[in-house]
């Protein structure tokens, strides 16, 4: 955003709590884990909600058009989905496998748990959602090993099931 929108120096909520210097809890940057990463409080840009004006993207005529929303890849796609509520999920396949779960406007607790309690989105007047985020870095090499054990042939038998769900046959294929 600051060299889209001419040097204005903001992030988003979601965008912030990714770099593991912002505080979900008190949404604050977090000055003991700056201080840990050697990182100035002074260099962090301002949080603003994931919906409103950012600033403007100026084009090569002179016009400029406003940027109003920003959020983050995988939480992007959960909104997007149509994950809103508590209890509403979604898992994004691709070289990884991520499941984004949405818990409510309370911090989760997670311990234990192998998950990542996180700052889904806040949008302007309400309180931020919150949610867990599970990730499996490997998931697209696990397939293509798979593949060069003989478990399948071609990728497209993955885009059909015709018989009942692997599980429900007592199969079950973990890349974790």
């Amino acid at each position: 955003m600051f060299h889209l929108c001419g040097g204005v120096h903001v992030t988003d909520y979601n965008s912030a709590s990714r770099t593991s210097l912002f505080n979900i809890h008190t949404l604050q940057w977090d000055e003991e884990l700056c201080r840990i990463f050697g990182v100035p409080l002074s260099a962090l840009p301002e949080v603003r909600d994931n919906t409103g004006h950012f600033g403007d993207v100026r084009d090569n005529e002179g016009g400029h058009t406003p940027l109003t929303a920003c959020i983050v890849d995988q939480f992007a796609g959960t909104y997007g989905h149509g994950c809103l509520q508590p209890g509403q999920m979604k898992i994004t396949f691709g070289t990884g496998a991520f499941l984004q779960s949405i818990t409510g406007t309370d911090v989760p607790d997670a311990r234990d748990s192998g998950l990542l309690p996180t700052l889904c989105w806040k949008l302007p007047g309400e309180k931020p959602v919150y949610g867990l985020d599970g990730g499996v870095y490997n998931a697209a090499s696990a397939i293509n090993w798979a593949g060069k054990l003989g478990l399948y042939s071609d990728l497209d038998e993955f885009s059909d099931f015709r018989d009942e769900p692997a599980i429900a046959r007592g199969l079950a294929f973990v890349p974790a």
